[in-house]
């Protein structure tokens, strides 16, 4: 037999066939679904708990399109991951657990929270969702993600998800097949 035994083969690009990729359409729907999700959230009125929503939006987000992507997925590491993409991004950032916090404050505190939170969450959750599709999409996985990469990246798609989230309709779109 003149096959290599698996010991004495090396590993390359062209012995391990890769997993094609998803369609621009199919992650964009994904990532709008979960940002419009993040925005609902953003209107719980009771400071903090908005934020665990998100948090628990996010972590399914990165394992779907983990999955998309067909990248191994572990909770730990996706947490990891985004606190690292969290903390390098920094600035706009901290407008969703500021406004949070201002929903402590009876009046015009909720009334400012309500408003704010829904398209920084929105915004960053859609962000998080097109860092993370790249970083896939270019071979990454949880274990390499470099968040300082990222950070000029993740604040324009911030931006840009507050944009689609305002003017995104009331039924996030439907999952593609």
């Amino acid at each position: 037999m003149s096959d290599p035994s698996p010991s004495t083969t090396k590993p390359s690009d062209e012995a391990s066939p890769k997993q094609a990729l998803p369609s621009a359409e199919v992650v964009e729907n994904l990532i709008l679904r979960h940002a419009l999700a993040s925005a609902g959230m953003g209107l719980i009125p009771l400071p903090l708990v908005d934020l665990a929503a998100i948090t628990g939006i996010n972590l399914k987000m990165l394992k779907d399109l983990a999955e998309v992507y067909g990248v191994p997925f572990r909770p730990e590491l996706a947490r990891s991951a985004v606190a690292s993409l969290v903390a390098t991004a920094g600035g706009g950032l901290l407008l969703g657990p500021v406004a949070s916090l201002l929903k402590f404050v009876p009046g015009v505190g909720s009334v400012v929270g309500g408003v704010v939170s829904p398209a920084v969450m929105g915004g960053a959750t859609y962000a998080t969702g097109k860092v993370f599709a790249r970083h896939f999409a270019e071979g990454g996985d949880l274990i390499n993600f470099d968040a300082s990469r990222f950070k000029d990246m993740f604040k324009r798609e911030a931006k840009a998800g507050q944009e689609k989230a305002a003017a995104a309709p009331s039924e996030p779109p439907a999952a593609a097949a």
